[in-house]
């Protein structure tokens, strides 16, 4: 349909062809009037049946008002084309968005939040999209999200089909698992919502095949992969929101999508434990963790124990030591020091006491070594016997009576006094006539 560029449709110039699919094309076009551009959506009628839709579709977008539903500007009929005009996205889709990678939580969760207000927005006007995928979510400027294509919406109840011989209606990708043989409902349209989640956080789909078959029997009869396979960052809050959407019984997914949203922040908002949170700046791959580079040491501080605790932990180590070797001292002191008899030790009056235990026992057993040796060794009287012989001769007659030639010397001086005085009595019992004076002086004399 080239010879449509440089045609004008009311106040529309078309410019060149966007895109072209089975039975309609889309061409880019500017605003006379409002001098901006616009997407211009134009199908033939020579196919009825796609005809029909296509203004079915018309009218359905025409009845919904929402700022994240894309707007319909003008529609109508021009000689054999029915046209629709919508304003033009030039940022482009979330498909184009996807191709680069998957999105981060709180880009998913923007994203997810303008997506399920437009939804529920048609939900609560009796509205099912059975259709909702990446290129039907058009980015204005990267950040606002437009819900389009209503092409396959149909009302809830509604009996009336536009189904095209021998195809299925919607993208197995997408398509929930009641739909092989149930009408679309709400939840239907969840879980197309929760392959979309799953696709934004892995950046890959649950089910791939090699035929639109295959992929919708994998989405009727398989369970899918838990997201944290492929994204590893995920909380197992935000992968149980995945896979409640997921559910193959309508009945155990979530009753809303706004339910779903919220579940969503909820699971945002879950503090993980410290071993399983993971950085979200960190790069993790499978079988593979980047290491990050080590800490300097201006950044390592050590943790240092209090001097009070150190002090405390010496003693208690030196104490048993302190013990030990007192005990050594005294067992090799009493080892070496020979026994003495304490009653043979005279003490000695010292001005200073012995610093050394060893030199003052070797002194203490020299002294009495001494006095030992002057007690037994005999010493003889220099006080010669008195008298004539004579006196000697009567004193031999007498049974020695008399004192004896020696006596102890130096023993005290009352035993000094004593026996001087004895000499001195037993002097004059000789000059007596019987003798026994002589006796009591030697008695005395003792």
């Amino acid at each position: 349909m080239l010879e449509l560029e440089g045609v004008t449709i009311d106040h529309y110039q078309i410019k060149c062809l966007l895109a072209q699919g089975g039975m309609s094309e889309i061409y880019l076009a500017q605003d006379l009037v409002e001098q901006c551009m616009v997407a211009i959506k134009i199908v033939h009628n020579s196919d009825r049946e796609y005809y029909e839709r296509f203004r079915h579709e018309v009218q359905m977008i025409s009845s919904l008002q929402h700022a994240h539903i894309l707007p319909v500007l003008a529609y109508g009929e021009y000689e054999s084309w029915y046209y629709l005009v919508t304003p033009y996205i030039s940022y482009g889709t979330l498909a184009e968005r996807l191709a680069t990678g998957k999105l981060s939580l709180q880009e998913t969760g923007k994203i997810l939040e303008q997506l399920v207000a437009a939804l529920q927005f048609a939900h609560e006007h009796g509205i099912v999209h059975r259709d909702i995928k990446p290129s039907n979510v058009l980015l204005h400027a990267g950040e606002h999200v437009y819900l389009a294509d209503f092409g396959l919406a149909k009302r809830i109840g509604e009996n009336r089909s536009f189904t095209l011989t021998g195809l299925m209606m919607g993208t197995p990708d997408y398509m929930a698992p009641e739909l092989l043989d149930e009408p679309a409902t709400a939840r239907s349209d969840i879980y197309a919502l929760g392959v979309l989640l799953y696709q934004m956080l892995t950046g890959k789909l649950p089910f791939r095949g090699s035929t639109p078959q295959s992929v919708f029997l994998k989405h009727v009869s398989e369970r899918p992969p838990r997201p944290s396979i492929y994204n590893p960052m995920l909380s197992v809050a935000v992968e149980n929101v995945v896979l409640q959407a997921l559910q193959k019984d309508p009945r155990k997914r979530f009753n809303t999508a706004t339910d779903m949203l919220d579940a969503y922040r909820q699971a945002l908002t879950t503090k993980q434990p410290e071993l399983l949170t993971l950085a979200t700046s960190a790069t993790v791959t499978p079988f593979q963790i980047k290491r990050s580079r080590p800490l300097s040491r201006q950044k390592i501080q050590p943790r240092r124990l209090p001097i009070q605790v150190i002090s405390a932990a010496c003693l208690l180590l030196l104490l048993p030591l302190s013990l030990s070797l007192t005990y050594y001292e005294t067992q090799t002191s009493a080892a070496t020091v020979p026994q003495v008899n304490s009653a043979s030790i005279v003490p000695t009056n010292t001005a200073q006491p012995e610093t050394n235990t060893r030199e003052s026992l070797k002194r203490a057993v020299k002294q009495h070594n001494i006095q030992r040796a002057q007690l037994y060794q005999p010493q003889y009287d220099t006080n010669r016997w008195q008298g004539n012989d004579d006196d000697n001769d009567d004193h031999s007659s007498d049974n020695n009576v008399s004192s004896p030639p020696w006596s102890w010397q130096n023993i005290n001086d009352n035993g000094n006094n004593n026996g001087s005085g004895g000499k001195n009595q037993s002097q004059k019992g000789n000059k007596s006539t019987d003798g026994k004076a002589g006796q009591h002086g030697k008695g005395h004399g003792h």
